[in-house]
């Protein structure tokens, strides 16, 4: 069974009134995060999932596609895996490389003055 991910849009999202628009966050459970007004109305800016584009079309909202919000970042949780990985397979430095650690007494001679 293959995992279906929902894809999340950023979307600009016109209705037919001020009221139309405030029912996207209370009753609609959109993700809205601004808005602007403008000569040809109130557009409100909102994270949505690709499921819902459709229905608010149905539900008589204009809805503009801004980008896809999930795509780019797969793409870099991805490279973050693939960075992870190479690091962990890199060899460890020889001990012999290694600075030695200081003794008691050089650390015991600051702290008695």
């Amino acid at each position: 069974m293959a995992s279906r991910t929902m894809s999340l849009y950023h979307v600009a999202v016109t209705g037919r009134d001020r009221r139309h628009l405030t029912a996207l966050g209370a009753k609609l459970r959109v993700v809205v995060v601004g808005y602007r007004e403008g000569k040809r109305g109130i557009v409100v800016d909102a994270y949505v999932p690709s499921e819902k584009l459709e229905w608010l079309e149905r539900q008589g909202y204009g809805v503009t596609r801004l980008e896809e919000v999930d795509r780019p970042d797969r793409q870099r949780q991805a490279q973050g895996r693939e960075a992870v990985a190479s690091r962990l397979r890199q060899p460890e430095e020889p001990t012999s490389a290694r600075r030695p650690p200081r003794s008691r007494s050089a650390r015991s001679s600051w702290s008695s003055s």
